[in-house]
């Protein structure tokens, strides 16, 4: 049962304006100026509603002014966010990454705020650095938020990190992965002691690129988003002689009036080198139709005319691929005579070297 209800009248009363806020604490004086009544809520706590609301009503608006409370924007906002790393040139040490990561950010409240800034791969070499007003200390770590600080102190501060980054191997390739908090610009430089590498699947970044010397090569991305993923090869100063690829195939056949057709789908990823020509080896009786690739473009499909591939069919790229791509061929062949056997798995191979 509901207990100390408090009742004020006042005429000329607008029922389209929303509930005004909850004070601060109990009122003292019952002055309003909207019919409302003060109701306990759970800490028993009194707050004000619409006099004409009923129990339900007053419970769905005290959810919404949680709800509202919680999309409050968060005290502060990062500018920039700057990473700095290298590789070892020694290959027991080339597991990880040394980083340093520095930090810009605009706190809006003079008190304690938290700062999360993800990064939960990332394993401290050094204690976190702070520049400007107020102050800085460490909160915590954990697998939601990853690493977070609280920072007092309205205006600019700046935090610099440093730390090792775990890179994987996958298969030929390594890969480096980390999470990070938003921000308005954000780069990476990562110096790599390779003077040739390939990198893979970054066209989620507006901008990335490879500079390379006699000893090194340097790879930058700009606008990381809230996750870094990096993957290279790297290559000795010899070209590589022949590519390699893993192509997974996909088949569908369908059987329509007096003819047969088939379409595949090959998944193609390239795990040394880089692809610019590719040839298809038909089975025996299929007829070539068309054919669709995910990235970049074919710009020529030609018949091969050696007696020995009458039925092979060489494409040629707009520009050499590495990593993964998607390519969709379909073919056609008349409908077999009854207990005919057909050949339905074409065959994909490097037309020419990298």
């Amino acid at each position: 049962m509901l207990t100390q209800l408090f009742l004020i009248v006042q005429t000329h009363v607008s029922l389209a304006q929303n509930p005004p806020p909850t004070p601060a604490s109990p009122p003292t004086s019952l002055s309003t100026n909207d019919d409302v009544i003060y109701l306990p809520n759970e800490q028993g706590k009194l707050v004000r509603v619409p006099m004409n609301a009923t129990l339900q009503d007053y419970l769905n608006w005290e959810k919404n002014l949680t709800l509202q409370g919680d999309r409050l924007e968060k005290p502060y906002a990062i500018e920039s966010l700057e990473i700095q790393g290298q590789l070892s040139a020694l290959p027991e040490a080339r597991q990880y990454a040394e980083l340093v990561i520095n930090v810009k950010l605009q706190v809006l409240s003079p008190n304690w705020t938290q700062v999360i800034l993800k990064m939960q791969d990332l394993i401290f070499s050094e204690p976190v650095v702070h520049q400007g007003a107020g102050e800085a200390v460490f909160n915590q770590r954990d697998r939601v938020n990853g690493i977070s600080l609280w920072v007092k102190g309205e205006g600019a501060h700046r935090l610099q990190l440093k730390g090792l980054l775990p890179v994987r191997n996958q298969l030929l390739w390594k890969r480096m992965q980390l999470s990070l908090p938003s921000s308005l610009v954000s780069e990476l430089r990562l110096t790599i002691p390779s003077p040739a590498l390939q990198l893979r699947d970054v066209e989620q970044y507006p901008l990335a690129n490879v500079e390379t010397d006699n000893q090194k090569s340097v790879i930058r991305l700009v606008d990381l988003q809230e996750k870094l993923d990096l993957s290279w090869l790297e290559e000795s100063g010899q070209q590589i002689a022949n590519p390699v690829a893993i192509i997974f195939n996909a088949l569908t056949v369908d059987v329509a009036q007096q003819q047969v057709e088939m379409t595949q789908i090959q998944r193609v990823e390239v795990t040394r080198g880089s692809l610019s020509s590719l040839v298809l080896q038909l089975p025996e009786g299929w007829d070539y139709d068309d054919v669709k690739i995910d990235r970049g473009a074919i710009i020529r499909q030609t018949p091969l005319q050696n007696p020995n591939q009458k039925n092979d069919i060489q494409i040629d790229l707009e520009r050499p691929l590495n990593g993964r791509f998607e390519l969709t061929w379909t073919f056609r062949k008349p409908l077999p005579l009854t207990g005919e056997t057909i050949s339905i798995l074409p065959a994909l191979y490097p037309a020419a070297r990298r």
